[in-house]
């Protein structure tokens, strides 16, 4: 395979203008003029905080930096993905433990459409706080998730445990991607992306082997217990480089100081970063999401004449109807991109 070369992993000086002319641009003097440029006008133009962190940042990045970088996201992929094959595999077993083997399903969905509709959040925290943050927020959710269960002695503390890990999981593996998106050209991206993921190919052999070892051996706590100490090894590292890097950047002067949050109260601060998260537009949306999918999946267990779906599926379409100003005005946004 071809080494990978500055021109290969190159960046772009936007990581929503994907235009194909961008590579032909020189990126030091666009940022170069974004940085000396009105800092009222770069606020005009709607860019969210994290998203100039990182067109910043990708001005420091060195070749080897980010050879580093994609090595620890492979290696990542590798361990997120023998965690979920396992997950899968232990869960009936967990369930049984607890006499309530028939939850399984009910374990599974509700952490599959929580994990979802978070992805909407995390993606405006990303943007809004920058990635590094973003990331160990993921990392922090993950390991959470995986030390619940470790010690849970119950299918509800389970089935909580399991929410955070697959939020935690899903949020860091999306992180990956942006992270991908962010520090390679478009003409290269897709190859790009089909490395990082290239891992699927082995752990998919690997969750059951590695499954019945534990469940034959110590228990499948200890399996829990086992990830609890590699998801973080594995993950930390890439964040302290997403970190230094960042670090350098704002050093190097390419990271503009903002100083308008020092004159915002904390009441003042509350409503600026709920403007930027579209808070009340997220929760109606995520909120209405889950409670219109959950019923048409837990039915099976209570029956369509029970109260708790009916309510379910009527606040849900409710929710729903009430973030759709938020849904036009995302859509108003892609609009606007072509």
């Amino acid at each position: 395979m071809r080494s990978v070369s500055d021109h290969d992993v190159g960046v772009q000086s936007s990581s929503y203008s994907a235009l194909d002319h961008d590579e032909d641009l020189d990126p030091l003097i666009s940022h170069e003029n974004a940085v000396n440029g009105d800092s009222d006008s770069t606020a005009a133009s709607g860019i969210q905080p994290g998203v100039q962190n990182m067109e910043a940042v990708a001005m420091a990045w060195t070749t080897g930096a980010l050879v580093f970088a994609y090595v620890m996201i492979w290696l990542t992929y590798f361990v997120e993905g023998t965690l979920s094959g396992t997950l899968g595999i232990l869960t009936p077993y967990v369930t049984s433990s607890f006499a309530l083997h028939s939850f399984t399903p009910t374990v599974g969905i509700l952490s599959s459409v929580v994990g979802g509709v978070t992805n909407l959040s995390l993606a405006k925290v990303l943007d809004v706080f920058g990635r590094p943050q973003g990331y160990l927020f993921c990392i922090l959710l993950a390991t959470v998730g995986l030390i619940m269960m470790t010690s849970c002695h119950s299918v509800q503390a389970f089935a909580a445990a399991q929410v955070l890990q697959t939020v935690g999981n899903n949020g860091i593996q999306y992180s990956l991607n942006v992270f991908v998106a962010d520090t390679s050209s478009l003409r290269n991206r897709g190859l790009m992306q089909a490395i990082v993921i290239s891992p699927n190919l082995i752990t998919c052999w690997l969750a059951g082997p590695i499954s019945s070892a534990f469940l034959n051996g110590p228990g499948w706590r200890w399996a829990f217990g086992m990830f609890t100490l590699l998801v973080p090894s594995i993950t930390l590292p890439l964040f302290n480089l997403l970190l230094n890097n960042q670090s350098k950047a704002r050093k190097l002067g390419l990271i503009p100081h903002r100083h308008d949050h020092c004159d915002r109260s904390a009441l003042q601060s509350f409503l600026h970063y709920c403007r930027q998260f579209d808070a009340a537009g997220l929760i109606l949306l995520s909120t209405g999401i889950a409670l219109l999918l959950l019923p048409f999946n837990l039915y099976a267990l209570r029956g369509w004449n029970s109260t708790l779906v009916v309510e379910m599926i009527a606040v849900g379409s409710v929710f729903m109807i009430g973030s759709l100003h938020f849904i036009c005005h995302v859509i108003q946004q892609f609009l606007v991109l072509e």
